[in-house]
């Protein structure tokens, strides 16, 4: 109570996300990541894919989600479509993705298991010691006998966050924002919200996301 009006929760206690899932996943995704660009493959060349992280990320587990929900919370879904489509929003994670047979086919090849590595650092995290953090191995075995792998990665998950400015922020606005308004709806939106401290009435914003227009 003796900081209330002096630190602000929204500024330190809040992360923004990359990808549009469970956090835990986002470590094994950024390996995927790593993989994908500094190797020439894709979904069809991979044989069996596993992931080391810690206990809390494997039980969000490997089966096949039948709801948003479950593929948001679901280590291995978000994990294929990253490798198959090259990103994690609204169009993998809705329903209308979940019966995706290219998807769905990856999703089998995948195992999680956890390390005591990567517990020991997820305790860290959970109790604010500066060197926990939300981690994962990535191992790739592909078609044609070869294998990749990472090194431990960070998950981008801290407090404070470290990796976002206000350019990221705002492309990411642009893309999720860019699936339900048009694109001169969403460049109102974005001046509002950054000039928002010099708005004479908070109306300006409502009725403006109250009048949105869908894409063309």
């Amino acid at each position: 109570m003796t900081d209330l009006g002096d630190n602000y929760i929204m500024l330190d206690g809040l992360a923004w996300k990359r990808y549009a899932c469970c956090a835990w996943d986002h470590a094994a995704i950024l390996g995927l990541h790593q993989l994908l660009e500094e190797h020439d493959f894709r979904g069809a060349d991979v044989a069996r894919v596993r992931v080391e992280t810690f206990h809390e990320a494997v039980r969000l587990g490997t089966h096949l989600p039948t709801t948003t929900e479950e593929a948001q919370f679901n280590l291995a879904w978000p994990l294929a479509a990253y490798l198959v489509d090259g990103e994690v929003g609204p169009q993998q994670v809705l329903e209308h993705a979940l019966e995706r047979e290219d998807i769905r086919d990856v999703v089998g090849r995948i195992e999680v298991v956890e390390t005591d590595e990567f517990n020991k650092l997820y305790w860290l995290a959970c109790r604010g010691d500066p060197q926990g953090k939300y981690a994962s191995k990535v191992i790739i075995h592909l078609q044609n006998g070869s294998r990749l792998e990472t090194g431990q990665v960070e998950g981008e998950i801290n407090f404070p966050q470290r990796t976002w400015d206000a350019e990221r922020l705002e492309k990411k606005f642009r893309w999720l924002a860019g699936h339900v308004l048009d694109e001169d709806h969403v460049d109102q939106l974005v001046e509002l919200v950054w000039g928002f401290e010099a708005l004479s009435d908070v109306r300006q914003l409502t009725s403006t996301l109250a009048s949105r227009r869908g894409p063309q």
